[in-house]
């Protein structure tokens, strides 16, 4: 006679079989390094619990949030049969996250069994023919279908599908110690996932950030500015190749280790200023805000620009300084502003020359026709006196023109460096009374007295024909501008390495607004002297260009009704 075991003595065995599947799970668990791993010591728990089910392990894509089939167990024997079911590899066909239910992300989120009452059609959410899912349940013998996610605080991962099939049920296998199991084991597969994930993902950071550090790194150190950084302390923690070429620094060690402060005062020996350069970085350190594009100028000429970045991780961790040689572009900027300059210079001087010889040309012109068309037509009706006053007219007029030609054809060839000045050894006396002598005709019809207190010895280094053009034209304008009867005086002095003359008029002088003026092609004006002598201007200009490339200098002294007094200087040698 065969005795049956009593019901509770069984289900004590299985409780106890579970047990040791659960803790033999646990154990292996630990020693697990692969996700694949995890996979295989779940589903081999899973089926020693239900020997005859068919298990399908899923894992959910992060590109397109699809789960698609990682492992199975029970299904090898099964899977051509399906495949031609299905029509295609079940490997390679998506369950969009999607479809999910809300009761089932529920289900999910509580890391608890699901279960699927429609069987495989309500598992896919109708995404398989209903007639097909029914064709592969009875091939299969599967009674109800379970899925459970993996899920860790709301982050899914993928997920198991229990296929239980009609047997099992018939056993009661699948009760609810069984589901509880099931649910442990899941879940600790689940919460280990996680862990390799987020070792995984912090390995990675890691790497990630280390190769940063590593490309920042090659950047600052071949980097064309000079970087230092300090800690909180003061303390110089690293400097690059350009800072030391920057401060003559032969090595890095010689500095890097050292206190800031110590090495601020020891190097600011180098700038301009090193006083100020100490005392302006204790008060950015004080002021502790960052500043860019600080300029610095160094002794030897060079200048640079520095930026101050104070580094905050909720306190003060250290400070930044970057310099950068800025010396070419400073030399590239001043050039490029001479050139602007001139080239302003140059469009003034192209329009001031157009002027001339539109207007100040035309003029004296127009009356030289004008008399001579009178003198033509009413020659023998005027009287004898009359027309020796058109004559004398028309001699002044002409003289003055020829002047003004004789200014613009010199300036001319000065402005396109036609001139060659060839300084020689000259007797100032001698360079005085050449260059006067064609202009004391007009003097003297003014009854101005010239003066010239010159001593006959003193000589001077300049170009003779560009010297008597300068004297030439400070007389003329000194006679034009003194009332008749007044007084020109020609004085020199030596003065270092150079002689300075002077030519003193009693005229009627001018105002600081029009000594401005003067020397300035953009700006020049005449005025009619005091016999209505008419002018362009043009004479100082050429006076200046000259003088300049004499290497001397020319200026002014001058207050209206006190007469004027032109002064420049020449070198002796």
């Amino acid at each position: 006679m065969v005795m049956e075991m009593p019901q509770a003595r069984i289900d004590s065995q299985k409780k106890r079989q579970i047990l040791e599947i659960m803790h033999q799970v646990a154990t292996q668990l630990l020693d697990a390094t692969e996700e694949r791993h995890i996979y295989r010591i779940m589903s081999h728990a899973i089926n020693q619990i239900l020997p005859d089910a068919f298990l399908i392990i899923t894992k959910l894509q992060p590109d397109d949030m699809n789960f698609r089939i990682m492992e199975n167990s029970g299904f090898d024997m099964y899977f051509n049969a399906i495949e031609k079911i299905l029509g295609k590899d079940p490997y390679l066909m998506d369950f969009p996250f999607q479809d999910l239910t809300e009761e089932e992300r529920e289900g999910f989120d509580n890391r608890e069994i699901h279960h699927f009452a429609g069987g495989i059609h309500d598992l896919v959410h109708g995404r398989i023919n209903r007639l097909i899912c029914k064709a592969i349940e009875s091939m299969l013998s599967v009674a109800d279908v379970f899925a459970m996610g993996f899920c860790v605080d709301k982050k899914y991962f993928g997920g198991i599908v229990l296929f239980v099939t009609e047997s099992l049920v018939k056993s009661g296998a699948m009760n609810e110690d069984a589901k509880l199991a099931i649910e442990n084991i899941v879940n600790q597969s689940s919460t280990l996932i996680q862990r390799l994930r987020d070792r995984a993902t912090l390995k990675q950071n890691e790497e990630t950030l280390l190769n940063i550090n590593l490309q920042i790194e090659t950047l600052i150190e071949n980097s064309s500015s000079g970087y230092l950084f300090e800690d909180a302390s003061r303390k110089i923690l690293k400097v690059n190749r350009a800072f030391c070429n920057i401060f003559n620094i032969t090595d890095t060690d010689i500095i890097v280790g050292f206190d800031c402060k110590d090495a601020c005062r020891k190097y600011s020996v180098l700038f301009d200023e090193p006083e100020n350069f100490v005392n302006d970085v204790e008060r950015l350190l004080n002021e502790n805000k960052a500043l860019f594009n600080q300029e610095l100028f160094m002794l030897d000429g060079r200048v640079l620009e520095r930026d101050f970045v104070p580094i905050i991780d909720s306190t003060i961790t250290g400070y930044l300084w970057q310099y950068r040689d800025i010396t070419e572009r400073k030399l590239t900027e001043k050039k490029l502003k001479e050139q602007t300059e001139l080239l302003h210079e140059l469009n003034s001087t192209k329009d001031k020359f157009l002027t001339i010889m539109a207007h100040d040309l035309k003029g004296p012109f127009n009356s030289i026709l004008g008399l001579t068309e009178l003198l033509l037509a009413e020659y023998d009706s005027i009287s004898e006196d009359e027309r020796l006053s058109y004559i004398n007219l028309l001699y002044k007029s002409s003289n003055s023109t020829y002047k003004l030609l004789e200014n613009l054809l010199e300036w001319g060839r000065l402005q396109r460096g036609h001139i060659d000045i060839q300084q020689e050894e000259l007797n100032l006396m001698d360079l005085i009374n050449e260059s006067i002598v064609p202009s004391l005709p007009n003097a003297a019809q003014k009854k101005i007295t010239v003066v010239k207190n010159i001593e006959n010895h003193i000589l001077v280094k300049a170009d003779n024909n560009s010297i008597k053009t300068i004297i030439r034209n400070l007389f003329n304008n000194a006679i034009k501008y003194t009332p008749n009867g007044g007084l020109v005086e020609f004085n020199a002095i030596r003065n270092g390495n150079s002689v300075e003359v002077s030519i003193t008029d009693t005229g009627i002088g001018m105002s600081p607004k029009t000594i401005s003026k003067l020397f300035k092609i953009e700006e020049s004006q005449s005025r009619l002297g005091t016999n209505n002598e008419s002018g362009t201007g043009l004479g100082l200009i050429l006076c200046k260009d000259i003088i300049n490339k004499n290497n001397g200098k020319i200026w002014v002294e001058s207050e209206p009704g006190k007469g004027s007094v032109f002064k420049f200087s020449i070198p002796v040698n």
